[in-house]
């Protein structure tokens, strides 16, 4: 049977009990990725053609700093709120470059944040180590801010920002994607076509935060945690009726 896009947005919205004057991504056009992260940590979307400025305080403006600064500032020297915020500055940076960062060392007064990649190759099956030194060096200050002492930008490989999307470190499912991923599939809809509505409403799939491969992982994820429901109640179902 052919559904058309208004018959699923109809459905879609009736199922999570929102109104035609509800928007399913933000005013933006980006997707909301406050919460569930698929492998290390949420991160904010980045839209093309835009000189989207961004905080690197979570929900201050003390500092608000655009993506061309993030990508061309030198970080040394500089002083945050927190920790989190230089692991969230040199994220974006990494994210804008095409690479991922993970966190080495998280102390009180140290913080030292690394390439994935950084790591020295001891044996052959870790194909991902090269030995790449690229890091950030930060210490906490007497009066608790942060201050950036040591970076490392040089990197001994070729950097591809297209492919950043695809790194498991800037790759996350929010809460409103995986509502609508629920819904469509308990509307029979197939992943393929679930996938492309997110794409189109979030204007591209470059936008998703997420791939194909998470959404299928995710969707049937759902559906054997519906399974064993269903299993555990037809076992006491049985028993009940012994």
């Amino acid at each position: 049977m052919y559904l058309n896009e208004d018959h699923i947005r109809a459905a879609l919205y009736e199922s999570l009990g929102l109104t035609s004057e509800d928007n399913l991504i933000n005013e933006n056009n980006e997707f909301n990725t406050d919460s569930v992260d698929c492998h290390n940590g949420g991160e904010d979307t980045h839209m093309d053609g835009q000189a989207e400025e961004t905080s690197i305080y979570s929900g201050e403006l003390e500092e608000v700093y655009s993506d061309e600064q993030i990508l061309a500032d030198p970080m040394r020297g500089k002083f945050f709120k927190s920790a989190e915020s230089v692991f969230y500055f040199y994220k974006r940076h990494a994210k804008m470059r095409g690479f991922c960062v993970l966190k080495r060392t998280l102390s009180y007064s140290y913080a030292l944040f690394i390439y994935d990649k950084s790591r020295k190759l001891t044996n052959q099956k870790h194909t991902k180590r090269i030995g790449c030194e690229a890091r950030v060096n930060a210490v906490r200050k007497r009066d608790g801010s942060w201050m950036v002492i040591k970076v490392c930008r040089d990197h001994i490989h070729q950097l591809d920002s297209s492919l950043s999307r695809h790194m498991d470190g800037h790759r996350s499912i929010s809460k409103s994607v995986k509502r609508i991923l629920e819904a469509n599939d308990r509307a029979s809809l197939r992943p393929c076509k679930s996938v492309r509505l997110l794409e189109v409403q979030s204007g591209g799939p470059k936008n998703m935060g997420c791939t194909l491969k998470d959404c299928r992982n995710y969707i049937e994820q759902q559906r054997g945690l519906q399974m064993l429901g269903g299993d555990a109640n037809a076992l006491c179902q049985f028993f009940s009726d012994m």
